[in-house]
């Protein structure tokens, strides 16, 4: 691997540690900065990506969650406004905020993890996204 600046490090670990709190906006920002550091480029991109798979997980939990209490309500009709809901929907409802915290935690603790690594100038790559990252070009495989 090519000499990195202290500068790539920091601004791939920043990628990385801030999209796993903050959201894709400030590593996709450094990938347009950093556009010509593949190793930056890459770690990017790959935060931009891992963000971006809690959110549609998290999203497909939150579209489940309405789908039980659709299909429950359909079955027995339109609940008193006054009465708790029924115990389907409201174990869907602790299970799905469950699950959606656990992700979030393990986001941020993968995220924080690659930050360090990264700041080590190891060119690591997130597990489900780094071949996504590969194929779609966004940025170069290390030689």
């Amino acid at each position: 691997m090519a000499d990195l600046s202290a500068a790539e490090r920091r601004a791939a670990a920043i990628a990385w540690a801030v999209s796993g709190a903050f959201g894709p906006v400030i590593p996709l920002v450094i990938m347009v900065v950093y556009r010509r550091s593949a190793f930056v480029a890459r770690h990017a991109g790959q935060a931009v990506l891992a963000y971006g798979f809690m959110m549609a997980s998290a999203v497909v939990a939150l579209v489940l969650m309405v789908g039980v209490a659709v299909l429950q309500f359909a079955q027995h009709g339109a609940p008193d406004p006054y009465a708790p809901a029924p115990p389907l929907v409201q174990g869907s409802a602790v299970a799905v905020g469950i699950g959606i915290g656990l992700l979030y935690t393990v986001q941020l603790a993968a995220s924080l993890w690659m930050a360090r690594r990264a700041l080590g100038g190891e060119d690591v790559r997130y597990p489900l996204v780094h071949r996504a990252v590969r194929r779609r070009a966004l940025v170069a495989e290390p030689e």
